[in-house]
């Protein structure tokens, strides 16, 4: 699980946490604000809301995007083997043009 969470954090300042901390307070906010308010409608929270998290997620994402997270490599290696003991050389020859 923390492998995934770094993978969304990449190297975002804050990472995935900053992100969650920003909608649920701006989601707080407005449905407070909706439900104290008679002009704040519920339709006009779902607008406000899904405007604002649409900026917030695009931020991200173009965050995200210019400076993802450190691509992990694999290393595969090969052996090559011969059955004739004189086809040695032609073994050695892959080995060393592959490495």
């Amino acid at each position: 699980m923390s492998k995934m969470y770094d993978f969304l954090s990449g190297n975002v300042p804050g990472g995935l946490g900053l992100y969650v901390l920003l909608v649920l307070v701006l989601f707080l906010a407005l449905h407070s604000a909706s439900r104290s308010n008679e002009l704040f409608t519920p339709r006009l929270f779902r607008r406000w809301f899904g405007a604002i998290w649409a900026v917030i997620t695009g931020g991200y994402l173009l965050l995200w995007f210019g400076n993802p997270p450190p691509a992990v490599y694999s290393r595969y290696s090969t052996m090559f083997s011969v059955e004739q003991p004189g086809d040695a050389w032609l073994a050695y020859y892959f080995r060393d043009e592959v490495s």
